[in-house]
């Protein structure tokens, strides 16, 4: 694994000094040089300062690697994990393969079978140093073998990573129109000068609906009530799926607030 982490970062490092600028520019390139001198816990520190300014898919990466040189596995799964939820395939790659591991009970009780009669066994699937987790009975009958994915026996389960993630219709570009068209700057923020980031989740239903909207670190001044507002209001999304079907997906976005003329 330690190869692979290498070639990629080195890869990301690349690219991502051609796509920023500024304060994140500089912080994120401070990171890179103490990372690639081997002074790890430097390097998180300035990829921590660039992403309080504006976090993506690559500063997580690439912090998310200083860590696993720092042998911290919870860190570095868990920025994996954001860094996946922003689109990047390589951290999902690398969180599926890293930071998952199954249990297989072949022990299924009376009251299982009553909802899946063809249960061979099930998998009990644990995200490292986190409490998601994602119990998948495996049923089997004629030579043919199906899984069923669930979280307390007959209940639905919500997914932090799964095969598809949920797309915005559009993708991303029409997200952050959507949100720049519909954002209304709160007044009691802009008396105040109150600028930021607000860090949101939720969850895209089967059907692409978004429910369960909660602010996960605010910034106040009505700017957090704003945030969930133009969510709540969002149209549906392309659902995510696994296995081909479509799941319930938790979904972590960041709201950028930022009056113009100021630092």
């Amino acid at each position: 694994m330690k190869d692979k982490l290498l070639v990629v970062a080195l890869i990301l490092f690349s690219f991502y000094s051609f796509g920023q600028s500024g304060k994140t520019d500089k912080n994120f390139k401070k990171g890179t040089e103490a990372y690639e001198s081997g002074n790890y816990k430097e390097a998180v520190s300035f990829y921590t300062l660039s992403i309080n300014d504006r976090p993506t898919s690559n500063s997580f990466f690439n912090r998310a690697l200083a860590y696993y040189k720092l042998l911290d596995s919870c860190n570095f799964c868990n920025d994996l994990k954001h860094a996946a939820n922003f689109g990047d395939e390589d951290s999902k790659k690398l969180y599926l393969e890293n930071c998952i591991y199954t249990m297989i009970d072949t022990n299924i009780p009376d009251s299982v079978k009553l909802y899946y009669p063809n249960a061979d066994h099930y998998e009990i699937s644990f995200a490292m140093c986190s409490s998601d987790s994602v119990v998948r009975i495996i049923s089997k009958k004629d030579d043919k073998s199906w899984s069923d994915d669930i979280c307390e026996f007959g209940l639905e389960p919500v997914y932090t990573i799964i095969e598809v993630m949920p797309c915005f219709v559009g993708g991303d570009e029409a997200r952050n129109k959507y949100i720049a068209d519909n954002i209304k700057y709160p007044e009691k923020a802009l008396a105040n000068i109150i600028q930021g980031t607000v860090y949101v989740s939720f969850i895209i239903e089967k059907d692409g609906s978004v429910t369960n909207v909660k602010v996960l670190r605010g910034i106040g001044g009505g700017c957090d009530e704003e945030s969930v507002r133009i969510i709540k209001q969002m149209p549906k999304w392309t659902p995510g799926t696994q296995n081909g079907k479509p799941r319930r997906v938790l979904f972590n976005m960041p709201i950028y607030y930022k009056l113009s003329g100021l630092k």
